[in-house]
């Protein structure tokens, strides 16, 4: 009897011990940046070039969302407020996955009135899904997309691709505004992107073939290395 449970303990103490060491090398073994897909020097190259981010929290966070808001609104006003000859471009680097819709729409409308106003965007995109999708295509007047960067949009869902009709309604909103954007006939465009349960990624190619890129980001010459 204690024979079988000093084996039973020895087993229960290796297996303890196989699930420790596999919790801290499992790091090691794994891709320690999983969100980013376009080249780090690319990234470093734009670090001059923009004045704001729309970043992973910025659909998902209301303090950061409030922050985002008023920092494109106060760039915005300054510039106007400029007397004299003035560039009126503010470019902005979009790197999220999408996030709360009701977000996404405080920053709509802010980048909204201020392109009423003589505003252009110009966006540097290394990831733009869903929520930052649609803002890329209807509010950025030059989309330029790095290499390897994740872009495409789905139905409106509340996690997991569970929609609801309410969801649904908000996707063809979404969508017509998006064919709006890109001159595309509205019920092709919510064909192709707004599949129940599917997502659709866009390549390189589909970007520049419907207009979601203006052009492909290349780096410079001075900054490759």
């Amino acid at each position: 009897m204690n024979k079988t449970l000093n084996q039973i303990n020895k087993c229960i103490i290796a297996v303890a011990c196989a699930l420790v060491i596999f919790t801290f090398s499992k790091p090691l073994f794994k891709d320690s940046q999983p969100f980013l897909n376009v080249n780090p020097q690319d990234v470093i190259s734009l670090e001059k070039k923009i004045v704001g981010t729309i970043s992973m929290h910025s659909f998902t966070n209301f303090g950061a969302n409030a922050y985002l808001n008023k920092s494109i609104f106060s760039i915005a006003m300054g510039k106007l407020s400029k007397r004299g000859p003035q560039n009126l471009e503010i470019p902005l680097l979009i790197d999220s996955y999408g996030g709360y819709l009701g977000l996404m729409g405080q920053t709509a409308r802010v980048m909204q009135f201020t392109r009423m106003l003589g505003i252009k965007y110009t966006c540097y995109v290394t990831n733009a899904y869903s929520a930052a999708f649609f803002l890329l295509v209807t509010q950025c007047s030059k989309r330029i997309v790095l290499r390897g960067a994740k872009v495409g949009q789905h139905l409106a869902h509340i996690g997991n691709n569970m929609t609801t009709a309410d969801a649904i309604l908000d996707s063809r909103k979404m969508s017509r505004a998006e064919a709006k954007a890109l001159g595309i006939e509205e019920e092709r465009w919510y064909r192709i992107t707004r599949k129940v349960g599917k997502d659709k990624d866009f390549s390189e190619k589909e970007m520049i073939k419907y207009g979601i890129a203006t052009e492909i980001y290349e780096r410079p010459k001075s900054s490759s290395k």
